[in-house]
Parts: structure tokens; sequence; C-alpha cells
């Protein structure tokens, strides 16, 4: 495929990823915090289900863009990836004008923007860590520790949504600083709009 179609499409499945992401923990913040929570009392069943699944799905969604945030040796797809790829594809963004059609100063824009990107991911690491740690050891597997103690898991790596708010804005970042160099457009991923899900709790 042409390393720029190859790009187009990385880029928007990544930013649909975010979109879903981003959507699925707003969701999940709207319905948690409606009539201050009252709302979970006249259904408590269904709404724990629904948050419970919203979470879980932050939590998987997340760590499948992230994959590889380490070392690489997970999915062939994610945004650590898609830097390693346009590293070795510094081409497929165009000459800027404003360049006065020098290629060096292309390169050295986009090897800057990996660079801080790079080093954007790093300050992450540590909340990344309790990310992986709660989808390896509860979401995605039983762990012998807290098999009956998930209060504990959540205590020891323990994750607050400023900090999964955090990551999604270093990823929306990256993904930002990209399609403006390659075409001067970006997605918004708050794009779908209000939620329709007040026609049921209204």
């Amino acid at each position: 495929m042409d390393s720029k179609k190859y790009f187009e499409e990385y880029l928007q499945t990544l930013y649909e990823e975010l979109i879903n992401i981003n959507e699925n923990l707003k969701l999940w913040l709207y319905v948690h915090n409606f009539d201050n929570g009252l709302i979970i009392n006249r259904a408590p069943n269904f709404f724990n289900r629904i948050l419970s699944a919203l979470f879980e799905s932050v939590i998987i969604s997340l760590t499948r863009l992230f994959d590889s945030y380490k070392k690489i040796d997970r999915s062939d797809r994610n945004i650590i990836r898609f830097i390693n790829f346009i590293e070795s594809n510094i081409n497929v963004f165009p000459l800027d004008t404003s360049q006065q059609n020098n290629k060096k100063s292309k390169d050295k824009l986009v090897g800057d923007f990996i660079k801080n990107h790079r080093e954007l991911i790093n300050t992450l690491n540590p909340i990344l860590d309790n990310l992986f740690v709660l989808r390896d050891k509860y979401i995605n597997h039983f762990d012998s520790k807290y098999f009956n103690n998930v209060s504990q898991l959540l205590k020891d790596y323990e994750i607050k949504v400023t900090d999964i708010e955090k990551i999604i804005k270093s990823a929306e970042k990256i993904l930002d600083d990209y399609s403006m160099l390659y075409n001067r457009s970006k997605t918004d991923i708050n794009a779908i709009g209000p939620m329709d899900i007040d026609n049921i709790l209204k």
C-alpha cells in the first residue's frame, strides 16, 4: 500500500478509537453523576452493569491504543507503532512553502514531534502501568491475590478519572500534531454531540 494511503487509514483508525474511548468515558461520567448519582437507585442492577461495561471498555481500549508503550511485543497497530511508522516515512508529509522547499527543515520538524511525543508518552508510564495491571489482573484475567478483593486492586493501582483524561488528551495531541502537519486539519474527538441518553433518563 502507498505510504500516504497507509498513513491516512492508520490515523483515521486511531482517531476513531480515541473518539470511542472519549465518548464512553463521557457517558460513564454522565450516568454516574446524573441526578447526583441517584439515577442508579432507580434500576441498580441495570445501571451498575452499564457503568461497569463502559469503564472496562475505556480501560481495554486505552491499553490497546498504547500497547507497546514499553516494548514492541504486543499488537501490530497502536499509537507507538504509528510514531515508529512516521519516523521511517517522513516523506508522507508535504513540504511547506514556509520551509522554502527545504527538506531538512521538514525532517527536523517531524523529528522534533517524534522526540516530544515519545517524551510525552514516557511521562504517562506510571498511569499506563496501572492501566495495564488493571486490565491484566482483573478485566482480562483473574489474579489470585485480587480474585476476591477487587477493591484492594483499585487501591494498589489507583486510576483516577483525571488520569484517564490526561491520557486521552495526550493521545489527541499526538494525532492532531501529525494530522495538522499532513493536511492542516484535525478531527474533533468530541464531535458526537449531546448525550441522547437524556431521552431515557429524563
